[in-house]
């Protein structure tokens, strides 16, 4: 399970674990990231490679923040977490 908070992830796990994550049903670990940067999304996409063999599941959440205007090295915030770091993961987990 790949998110910017440790704790709320795995508070995420052990639920999925106490209504009904079977053994033998695979096992949920938690990763780290924060698509505000995408530099993040490729070190979380490496780390879970280095750990798996395969990606049976890519869900993705994806908000449209249009008023913030930060910017880091020089691209939007909302042009980094929501367009370039999102390409960045698929690109790299679905190959």
């Amino acid at each position: 399970m790949a998110a910017r908070n440790q704790s709320k992830a795995e508070a995420a796990i052990a639920q999925l674990k106490s209504e009904g994550l079977a053994p033998g049903n695979g096992e949920v670990f938690w990763l780290e990231l924060d698509l505000q940067d995408p530099r993040n999304a490729k070190k979380a996409a490496e780390e879970f490679m280095k750990k798996e063999q395969r990606l049976d599941v890519l869900g993705l959440y994806m908000i449209l923040c249009l008023h913030d205007l930060r910017l880091l090295n020089g691209l939007q915030f909302t042009m980094r977490q929501c367009n370039l770091s999102i390409l960045c993961i698929c690109s790299l987990m679905l190959r």
